[in-house]
């Protein structure tokens, strides 16, 4: 019987993170036999990819090469759960890496700890924090639920803890499958934490030990990092399935649509910054502006700027951002700052 499956998602991944990150999981599983790694090519077309994978496949059985057209990351870990015959069962970034060791711990303690999932501790590359020990059950309440509804991770990252993220965690594959959990593709990059979401609120607690087990690691070519507009293609089904998920686990809850508040409040300067004023959009002014009103004239984004107290909006974004979001007139914003950028 296999304890655990690591899932990694492939693609285009730069060459030297992806042999690290594989070497990394090779080192760590040396001495366990009842381990699969699934190594999940998700159409890259790096003509490295294949050859690299297949290598470690025929050096060593554990390491299982899986091909398929690229979908996206959602589907690669979908496909990752359903071929997977772990136990439990691990989610890997390929440009990430574990500490020595690491999977061993996780596995043993999340066993000792009969944890459907434990989370366990990270850090930024080798950027390592101080922080206090953290080893305890903790109950899936309304303030766990708070955190992931708005992605404020400031309370966990002080302990070197990311709650949204899947990487550094381990999951019992049984209770992903009991309760009808898996990635939604509409919403990446939020999909992990919206799996979180939905899977935790289905469970009455999970286990937390803060020890370094992953280094998450920032380069350039990123998902989440580089140049894009995913924050506007993600805007509209992510918050409606967090306004769906709410009014359904909490009916009538203020302080939830609250949270959705904030998120969309999170969003709109996520995607002021990431794409509208990006130096790399080289877009006229009347193309920006015509994006930018649809992207703020969704009936989901006009219904949550609309409860968004207006005390909490001049603070998130600023008094006169704040009047110009409440009165249609964002775009102003727009070539104020496209006009400031072209003089600096």
């Amino acid at each position: 019987m296999i304890s655990l499956s690591v899932v990694i998602p492939i693609f285009n991944t730069p060459k030297h993170l992806l042999e690290h990150c594989l070497t990394s999981i090779h080192n760590n599983i040396k001495d366990m036999k009842d381990v699969e790694v699934l190594m999940i090519n998700d159409g890259s077309t790096e003509p490295y990819i294949v050859p690299l994978l297949q290598e470690k496949a025929q050096v060593d059985c554990r390491f299982r090469y899986i091909d398929k057209p690229n979908s996206g990351v959602s589907n690669t870990r979908n496909m990752g759960i359903e071929l997977s015959q772990g136990e439990y069962i691990a989610f890997v970034d390929a440009d990430d890496y574990f500490e020595p060791n690491a999977l061993q711990y996780m596995l043993e303690t999340t066993k000792k700890e009969k944890a459907d999932v434990a989370m366990f501790g990270f850090c930024e590359d080798n950027d390592l924090i101080e922080r206090e020990t953290l080893r305890q059950r903790v109950e899936v309440n309304e303030e766990v639920m708070h955190t992931l509804f708005r992605n404020d991770m400031s309370k966990w990252y002080k302990y070197g803890l990311n709650l949204a993220a899947v990487w550094a965690k381990l999951y019992k594959r049984s209770a992903i499958l009991q309760n009808h959990v898996s990635f939604i593709q509409d919403i990446a990059p939020n999909e992990d934490g919206f799996f979180n979401l939905c899977l935790l609120s289905n469970l009455s607690s999970f286990y937390v030990d803060n020890t370094l087990v992953y280094h998450y690691v920032i380069h350039e070519k990123s998902a989440i990092h580089k140049f894009s507009n995913y924050v506007i293609k993600i805007s509209e089904p992510l918050l409606t399935m967090l306004d769906n998920q709410a009014k359904t686990l909490y009916p009538n809850n203020a302080d939830f649509i609250a949270d959705i508040c904030f998120r969309t409040l999170c969003t709109i300067t996520s995607a002021t910054y990431i794409y509208f004023m990006h130096a790399r959009n080289e877009k006229s002014f009347w193309e920006l502006k015509r994006e930018m009103d649809d992207f703020l004239s969704t009936p989901i984004m006009r219904k949550y700027i609309k409860k968004t107290p207006f005390r909490e909006a001049k603070y998130r974004i600023g008094l006169k951002n704040a009047i110009l979001l409440k009165l249609h007139l964002y775009w102003i914003v727009l070539i104020t700052e496209r006009r400031w950028m072209s003089y600096e």
